[in-house]
């Protein structure tokens, strides 16, 4: 049931879910974080990724996810793999059970919203930017507050991470 709510939510606003292996797959960023339980993501959270590489397999079914969590000045590095369970939604398990999907993608930025369920049965959204470089145009940070609000999270939710991040490029 959890899944349906999830793909019809997505359906009912995917900007656009249509992309290519060669369009998400390569070295990213990520600049913008926002979750409905902002301590998450805060400095310190372990929701708050700094993503490295995005990988589409096997016609993306799969998509792995390398990114690192920083906690206490210490960075661990993690790969995850999503794999497709309906339509565009991927499930993978990091800190609890996720479902992503990835809500629109160009030349510069990537945006994914994700759901995560953690094993004590606390719900949290979040969105996420991902940026080729990590500097954004107004139009870019604009387009990821709508889907931010669109997601039911608060625009004041959203955290900038580039200014943490000091962890390996790669």
């Amino acid at each position: 049931m959890k899944i349906f709510l999830l793909a019809l939510g997505f359906g009912l606003f995917c900007v656009s879910s249509q992309y290519t292996p060669a369009e998400i797959t390569g070295y990213w960023h990520t600049v913008l974080l926002a979750s409905d339980d902002p301590q998450a993501i805060n400095e310190d959270g372990k929701l708050r990724g700094h993503l490295r590489h995005l990988e589409c397999s096997e016609d993306c079914n799969e998509i792995i996810l390398g990114f690192y969590i920083r906690l206490k000045k210490k960075c661990d590095k993690f790969k995850v793999v999503g794999k497709r369970v309906q339509d565009d939604v991927y499930e993978a398990d990091y800190s609890g059970k996720n479902f992503f999907e990835i809500k629109y993608t160009s030349d510069r930025v990537t945006a994914i919203y994700n759901e995560n369920t953690d094993k004590d049965g606390k719900v949290r959204h979040l969105t996420g930017l991902l940026a080729k470089e990590k500097s954004l145009s107004e139009e870019e940070l604009k387009k990821f507050e709508e889907l931010t609000v669109e997601m039911n999270i608060p625009k004041e939710n959203i955290r900038n991470v580039t200014d943490t991040d000091d962890c390996p490029p790669n």
